[in-house]
């Protein structure tokens, strides 16, 4: 499945989601093992208007046969909570 964060150039939380939580492991790790990550700027970046997110930064799930979205996590979440939010997440792609 296909995972898209949204981010903005301007949004500090946007940052620390990006440098402080999705590039540490064990993080880091589920993330290349069970999705293709995008990183798009909501502002700048072409995508289809039905992913449009409300705030930023948020992370869309999209099922790989054809890009329906089933999941999301909106807002900027504390490691724990992100990596609890990530493995439900695996759990409903790979039951």
């Amino acid at each position: 499945p296909m995972m898209i964060l949204f981010v903005t150039s301007s949004c500090p939380w946007c940052q620390k989601l990006e440098n402080q939580i999705l590039k540490k492991d064990p993080i880091s790790k589920l993330i290349q093992t069970h999705f293709i990550p995008v990183f798009l700027d909501k502002e700048t970046d072409d995508f289809p208007k039905s992913l449009t997110p409300m705030v930023v930064p948020t992370i869309v799930f999209l099922t790989p046969k054809d890009g329906t979205k089933f999941d999301e996590i909106i807002g900027y979440k504390p490691a724990d909570e992100f990596l609890s939010l990530l493995e439900r997440i695996i759990k409903k792609v790979k039951p």
